[in-house]
């Protein structure tokens, strides 16, 4: 059935040429029109005639056309959709567009704003099993005859590439590409002739393009509704086709984390074709390799820069929190950030023994789990003695401190102690008293994210873990140190409600909080 219908378009697109110079003489009424797009034999007629988009042309669609003797743009809109084929109409009231073939067509209008330009977008939004608004282009050469409605044959301008994804707990905001060449912005088209034998009997001109100016490398893909790929989920991003020598995928979580992929090989998109980039957990590991802009001394010749949040272990996935206030506040076997002091027996302090001789062996840095398998990391764990030197050794380092109270929002507050860093000039619309208390220094949230803009360090006062207890939360802020004392004991840095203080020692067991530190120089 399928075939007869394709077989008697073709039919009339070849009547349609034998009488076309007479039509294109004098122009003809273009009121209406069909759109069909080219064959998917496994999909049968649809929108894009990608394999498994379920797309369908919509009633909102509108698509741009000329003809050969006006370069001026009509638009026209769709009659119906939620159907594989549809017919256009024209949009406007009153005269009816008198045009002469070849026709040149657009979807949808607004990339369209001259015959052979297509701009495509830097932005584009996510649907669920498919891709909206994937550019296509009609080239028709004939006119119709007067008692029936032309049919444009629209193909493809790009390619998809399909991203497959799965990891557990996790939630999508957006998706990027980045490549070495322009992927949106203004392409040039230019089209080749082909006629399809059978099954498709088709004939049309295929189009292909080049860049034109005003563009860039990265496109956007945005969630506007977070997208859990906890099980396996697809994203569709369209782009021109092209052999791509670098091609990079970055994933964006709803909690501000980041995934950074990078292809080890050329990745090729072909004009109407699915590329298929599978990723599971094991190839989606956060990125960890960013850190606050503040520099902070912890010796005289040596300066840091702080992790952008406390150390975490989620499901055995090493992260650091998503904002410099955020701290669990709670124990449970499979989250972490109150760790017993870091050993190999210990898995890096994620144990509730209570037995300080269960830590007695050497030092393991938390900065090589943050990086597991590398070769080298480069975050550490400070120690004893450059806490000590920051909280007290360096220049103006009274002045360079403060216990504070972050108001989230109506219902969250979160105390801890804030850091500036050595170059610190302060922030004029944010009052701050140096070593004050908690009570004193009450900061808004949009206060403290003006601090942390100039390079402030925000320490919550996380509380401390005993077992599978927790002491202290909201109250005090402790934090190892990569410094040992003996076998039972180790340094830590802790404050209270006004004051801060290094070189405390305390048992190796205990559940305390880590920050790591990248040096800067």
């Amino acid at each position: 059935m399928k075939k007869c219908k394709l077989f008697l378009a073709v039919a009339v697109v070849l009547t349609l040429g034998a009488t076309s110079c007479k039509k294109e003489e004098s122009g003809e009424q273009l009121t209406s029109f069909y759109a069909s797009s080219e064959e998917d034999n496994a999909e049968g007629d649809s929108k894009t005639h990608l394999s498994g988009t379920g797309m369908y042309w919509d009633a909102n669609d509108s698509v741009s056309v000329w003809g050969s003797n006006d370069s001026r743009r009509y638009v026209y809109k769709a009659a119906y959709g939620n159907s594989t084929t549809t017919r256009f109409d024209y949009a406007r009231t009153g005269n009816t567009p008198i045009l002469s073939a070849p026709y040149v067509v657009g979807y949808p209008a607004r990339y369209w704003t001259s015959k052979n330009v297509v701009t495509l977008p830097a932005t584009q939004k996510y649907v669920s099993n498919g891709a909206n608004y994937i550019p296509q282009y009609s080239y028709t050469a004939s006119s119709s005859s007067s008692s029936s409605i032309p049919t444009m044959n629209f193909y493809n301008v790009c390619g998809l590439v399909r991203l497959n994804l799965t990891k557990p707990n996790t939630n999508i905001s957006s998706i990027s590409i980045t490549t070495n060449t322009p992927i949106y912005g203004d392409f040039l088209i230019s089209t080749s002739y082909r006629y399809s034998g059978a099954p498709s009997y088709s004939y049309g001109y295929i189009p292909s393009t080049s860049y034109a100016g005003n563009g860039g490398n990265t496109v956007t893909l945005v969630c506007n509704t977070p997208q859990s790929i906890s099980s396996s989920k697809n994203f569709n991003i369209y782009i021109p086709a092209g052999t791509y020598s670098q091609f990079e995928i970055v994933i964006t979580t709803t909690d501000n984390r980041t995934i950074t992929k990078r292809a080890n090989s050329s990745i090729v998109v072909g004009r109407s074709q699915i590329t298929t980039i599978t990723l599971t957990s094991s190839d989606l590991n956060f990125d960890v390799n960013s850190c606050l802009t503040g520099l902070f001394s912890v010796s005289a010749g040596t300066q840091v820069k702080f992790s952008s949040g406390n150390l975490q272990c989620v499901n055995s996935e090493w992260r650091f929190a998503t904002h410099q206030y955020d701290y669990l506040g709670s124990y449970s076997s499979t989250a972490w950030d109150l760790f017993g002091w870091s050993t190999e027996t210990t898995d890096f302090g994620m144990s509730t023994s209570t037995n300080n001789s269960d830590y007695s062996m050497a030092f393991w840095d938390w900065g090589t789990a943050i990086n597991p398998g590398a070769a080298s990391s480069p975050w550490r764990t400070l120690t004893d003695g450059e806490w000590t030197y920051l909280l007290s050794g360096r220049t103006n380092a009274t002045n360079l401190l403060g216990m504070a109270t972050i108001n989230v929002d109506a219902s969250t507050s979160v105390c801890g102690m804030v850091l500036f860093p050595d170059d610190w000039v302060g922030v004029s619309t944010v009052p701050f008293a140096a070593r004050g208390g908690m009570s004193v220094n009450q900061l808004t949230l949009s206060q403290w994210e003006a601090l942390e803009a100039n390079g402030a360090v925000f320490l919550p006062a996380a509380g401390r873990r005993e077992g599978t207890s927790l002491s202290n939360i909201g109250a005090h802020g402790v934090y190892w140190t990569a410094t040992s004392v003996n076998a039972t004991n180790a340094y830590y840095m802790g404050f209270g409600a006004s004051s801060a203080e290094a070189h405390k020692s305390g048992y190796r067991y205990h559940g305390r909080a880590v920050r790591l530190v990248q040096n800067a120089n």
